[in-house]
């Protein structure tokens, strides 16, 4: 905990952070202090002081009311349980802009806020994190009720774990080129669509994507656009479930795979294989497409209408049982058919919850493993 570091400040690794290295904030902190533990300053006064060694910010709980967006273009952390970073300003911003090849790291806190403007049924121009041509690694956050996009990025390298993009008035993810890596996030109810990737490569394993898209939306629970060249391309133990998109706008609710295609290194190409998913009761109209385009399904649930003959290797159609989807649980029941599923050779070892695979012989399709 916290108060077991002479720092005020664990690390999600259960290390402390070493107090030399630390600058302190507050809701109330004074904007010209020198960000000590007796004398707090504000967010954007503690990012101004970051230097060689002073390179973690710790925030007091509470809520941070930013006039404009905080612009993060040197490598940091920012540690804040129970803190809320809120653009309050007027006209047009993202709540967080990371930038300049910074490496930026992100635990616990909340980003919400980013103001966008209004054209026609849709937001633009605010996002809650906006990242271009820089690195972020994010544990723990939760990133909710923005105009445009929960995550913006262009060029970038996204390392995202535990965390929650949802509520947002637009997109969850949007990233164009760069990279991706999301394990045992959760991905909930942006009316736009849940994820949006466009080139570059990804790695998403264990993870909820849920009630994304709606009857403006731009698609349901995922889009994947112009893949080629090298990855990794994985999309493996997620469950994708109850999703929405329009029929006027074509895309498939569950996960619609565009123009996609993979190239080893050696030069081979092939459509992209993803293993291990359930993908369930996403909706477009009054039609179930799962899913569609240039990717193969192994050792997964897609229903009520699977892939494309011929039904893969491993794939199942069935109703998958989870706990309580009206009130948004998608972990699955201890009777669900999903149990000891997945692909034999798996070795994933934990589920979305952090809890051991297998519980039995075999390892269970989705992100939740039946206890």
């Amino acid at each position: 905990m916290d108060s077991e570091c002479e720092s005020l400040t664990c690390l999600p690794d259960g290390s402390c952070e070493a107090a030399i290295n630390v600058l302190y904030a507050a809701a109330d902190g004074n904007p010209a202090s020198s960000c000590t533990r007796t004398a707090k300053c504000s967010v954007a006064r503690a990012v101004a002081l970051i230097d060689g060694i002073k390179t973690t910010i710790r925030l007091d709980p509470g809520q941070y009311t930013l006039g404009d967006t905080l612009l993060l273009s040197v490598s940091l952390r920012i540690v804040g349980r129970d803190a809320v970073l809120d653009r309050v300003g007027s006209g047009i911003g993202a709540t967080l802009g990371i930038s300049g090849r910074a490496e930026v790291e992100l635990d616990y806190l909340t980003v919400q806020g980013g103001d966008g403007v209004l054209s026609g049924d849709h937001y633009t121009g605010g996002s809650g994190i906006s990242c271009d041509s820089a690195t972020l690694t994010a544990r723990e956050i939760n990133v909710n009720n923005n105009d445009t996009v929960g995550i913006h990025g262009s060029r970038c390298t996204l390392a995202i774990t535990h965390s929650r993009v949802e509520l947002n008035r637009g997109f969850g993810f949007i990233l164009t080129e760069g990279s991706i890596t999301m394990t045992r996030s959760v991905v909930i109810a942006n009316p736009s669509g849940g994820i949006q990737l466009m080139g570059g490569t990804f790695d998403l394993e264990n993870n909820f994507i849920i009630e994304n898209g709606g009857p403006l939306g731009a698609f349901g629970g995922m889009l994947i656009l112009n893949m080629s060249g090298p990855g990794p391309h994985v999309f493996d133990f997620n469950t994708v479930a109850l999703n929405y998109s329009e029929p006027i706008i074509g895309y498939t609710p569950g996960v619609d795979c565009e123009a996609t295609f993979h190239q080893d290194p050696g030069g081979s190409a092939g459509p992209l294989v993803f293993t291990n998913n359930i993908v369930f009761s996403n909706v477009q109209g009054n039609t179930y497409p799962q899913v569609s385009g240039n990717c193969n399904w192994k050792y997964s649930n897609v229903a009520p209408i699977p892939p494309p003959p011929p039904l893969g290797i491993g794939n199942v159609v069935l109703d998958p049982l989870f706990v309580d989807p009206q009130h948004s649980d998608f972990h699955l029941h201890a009777a669900s058919p999903m149990r000891g599923l997945a692909d034999p050779t798996a070795t994933l070892a934990v589920d979305i919850d952090g809890e051991v695979r297998p519980q039995g012989a075999g390892r269970d399709m989705g992100a939740d493993e039946i206890k």
